[in-house]
């Protein structure tokens, strides 16, 4: 689902998120914008109509730099699900930033879900999410739309969400209970407390070994020491 998500987000980007039309009463369309968050304001119509000209929307211009962080995010996000998958991660330590990659691109989905609208459309009077307007004096039929676009990134959110929910909670949770008291101590502990090397004791003991049954010195005063004992008990 998640990835399944981040094609819908990306493909989103290249499709209309908002489109505006004048129709007359024969549904001749007269005027028609098309709005898409990177290439701004564009119209299918090829000629050059002044009723067409005269009702272009004004321009939008959400920030570049909001683009450029989700499509950075996006291929983050592409990245960790695929290569870091926590499911199968052994450990939680290199994790945490991930989590807060993730979550970022959630929030710039949800930003260009409610602040899109709020901020640049209303205010423009470009009614969201769809208007249709017959004007009996002009004959005219106004018509405003969210484009596919915008749809893509909506189906997006509810597809991304579950996974960043689960990833977040459970590297938080593993945070919280390697912080606990009992597991610093133990950590501590572990890495305080110097391992007894068996393998390396026990070379050294045979070496003792086969070097005092190889030492002659020893042998004399073992035998020196028993006959100094004889002569005491005599």
């Amino acid at each position: 689902m998640y990835i399944i998500g981040l094609i819908f987000i990306f493909f989103s980007f290249f499709l209309d998120w908002y489109s505006f039309q004048i129709l007359d009463i024969n549904q001749n369309i007269l005027v028609s914008w098309k709005y898409n968050i990177f290439f701004e304001w564009s119209t299918p119509i090829i000629t050059e109509i002044a009723l067409n000209i005269a009702y272009r929307p004004e321009d939008i211009s959400v920030p570049w730099i909001i683009n450029l962080f989700i499509i950075i995010a996006l291929i983050f996000s592409g990245y960790i699900v695929l290569f870091k998958n926590v499911e199968k991660a052994k450990s939680t330590k290199d994790l945490t930033s991930l989590m807060y990659i993730n979550g970022f691109l959630l929030f710039l989905v949800l930003f260009y879900l409610l602040i899109f609208p709020l901020m640049y459309l209303i205010p423009k009077n470009l009614y969201f999410p769809l208007l249709y307007i017959e004007d009996l004096n002009t004959n005219f039929v106004y018509f405003y739309s969210i484009g596919i676009g915008y749809l893509f990134h909506m189906i997006s959110f509810p597809l991304i969400f579950p996974y960043t929910l689960f990833y977040f909670s459970t590297v938080s949770q593993f945070e919280r209970e390697s912080t606990t008291p009992e597991n610093i101590v133990r950590n501590i502990i572990n890495k305080t407390q110097e391992l007894l090397d068996l393998d390396k004791f026990i070379a050294q003991e045979e070496l003792k070994c086969k070097f005092k049954a190889s030492n002659p010195d020893d042998s004399i005063n073992s035998i020196f020491n028993t006959f100094i004992g004889g002569i005491d008990e005599i």
